[in-house]
């Protein structure tokens, strides 16, 4: 499959602000255009568990959109479709920062100060 010159011009443009998976798979979702997370995984001869996660935050940034649900390879389970957004296309496109809230931060921190005091009274 080709992939459409505005598209190329769409990921000149975004390249900058993904990181380095991050844009391997924008650029892979690009060049199959409707395609599942095996697929993409398949690609770029990467494992699965890679794909989803930055899949996942191209979705956050508004990157990459949900195109429905279907019959996916390889053992023909219904599974999530992706396509490149085309509001992303368009010249006023503004990404949503992929951050994460100072309330989860603190409490991610509290609870490892719980698990490092519990592992030091039991010895563990």
């Amino acid at each position: 499959m080709t992939v459409q010159r505005t598209s190329k011009a769409a990921f000149k443009k975004i390249a900058k602000e993904l990181s380095t998976k991050r844009g391997k798979v924008f650029q892979a979702i690009l060049e199959l255009d409707n395609c599942c997370d095996f697929q993409i995984a398949e690609h770029l001869h990467w494992p699965i568990n890679c794909v989803t996660n930055r899949r996942g935050e191209l979705v956050k940034m508004g990157y990459v959109a949900d195109n429905g649900i279907g019959t996916g390879p390889p053992c023909s389970n219904d599974v999530h479709f992706w396509q490149i957004d085309e509001a992303c296309l368009e010249d006023n496109f503004k990404a949503k920062p992929l951050q994460k809230s100072k309330q989860k931060k603190q409490k991610r921190q509290r609870r490892a100060k719980v698990t490092f005091g519990t592992q030091l009274a039991f010895g563990f």
